[in-house]
């Protein structure tokens, strides 16, 4: 691999062949600067051929919701694991994610589809909305619209504007509320990174983190890189530090906390020890 500049440098020349090398490597330098960039490094540097094999995407999405509740990150509070025919009876106001035969990790929301197989529904949380609808219809930053929009429309109406710049703020991708989910998305071997379609915001600047179904086993290279990106910087280091601050028993309770279902199939014995052991490289690098 490049050194991290490099690789951002090629990565801008290759989406706009216009750019002259100078001006891509000027942003490139820029963007490494950011807190966020670093912290999501593993994303921006490895490929999905680099990445370990997958956790069954119904574990990874209860066990990610315990662990990040345990760090104080709101999840959706409703989700449950449903047949295709009940996924097809639930009212407007669940989302369903199910996987194509023959893909059964491959879980995702399909809109145009019908629901087949083990189904994961959650119920659309309210008076909160997607980063991407409110960077569209609340903040005016960026255009095109998302077939999510319809879930989150009205979110705007009546906002103060005390709510709104509270709400700008929150989303800022190198303040700690974004970057301590960005955090426990590395801890949990995510397979991409927090952005502006899996976390929603409340009409209270409250960030809620979405989408804890694609997870992978990794051998602590991962961790590794990341930490070598911190150089000590303060943000990075205060939501790396929540994650450092979970104990072995927080695992292990999150992993009895995985619902006993037969689409999680049995829980894995090693499931616990794997984030145990995760755990400990992680407070490890963070001490050093």
């Amino acid at each position: 691999m490049h050194s991290p500049v490099d690789e951002l440098t090629a990565r801008s020349l290759a989406r706009f062949p216009g750019l002259s090398f100078w001006d891509a490597q000027s942003h490139a330098e820029e963007l490494w600067r950011k807190p966020s960039t670093r912290l999501c490094c593993r994303w921006l540097l490895l490929s999905k051929k680099e990445f370990g094999s997958q956790v069954n995407p119904f574990v990874s999405e209860f066990l990610g919701q315990s662990i990040l509740q345990r760090i104080g990150i709101r999840t959706v509070e409703h989700t449950v694991i449903c047949t295709e025919k009940e996924a097809r009876a639930l009212s407007r106001d669940y989302i369903v994610k199910f996987a194509k035969e023959g893909l059964p990790f491959n879980l995702k929301w399909r809109p145009d589809e019908i629901p087949v197989g083990n189904c994961l529904a959650s119920r659309i949380e309210p008076n909160a909305a997607s980063l991407g609808y409110v960077a569209r219809q609340v903040l005016k930053i960026r255009n095109g619209n998302d077939p999510a929009d319809k879930f989150y429309l009205g979110f705007e109406q009546g906002l103060t504007s005390d709510q709104i710049e509270s709400i700008r703020r929150a989303m800022d991708f190198d303040e700690p509320p974004y970057l301590s989910i960005a955090a426990a998305r590395v801890f949990l071997g995510s397979g991409c990174t927090s952005h502006l379609g899996n976390i929603l915001i409340t009409r209270n600047a409250e960030l809620i983190s979405l989408d804890h179904v694609h997870s992978y086993f990794e051998d602590g290279e991962d961790l590794r890189m990341v930490f070598g990106f911190v150089n000590r910087d303060p943000k990075l280091l205060e939501v790396l530090g929540r994650i450092a601050h979970l104990t072995e028993n927080d695992i292990r309770a999150s992993v009895e906390e995985v619902l006993r279902h037969p689409a999680c199939g049995p829980i894995l014995p090693g499931l616990a020890k794997y984030f145990c052991k995760r755990l400990q490289l992680w407070k490890q690098l963070y001490r050093r």
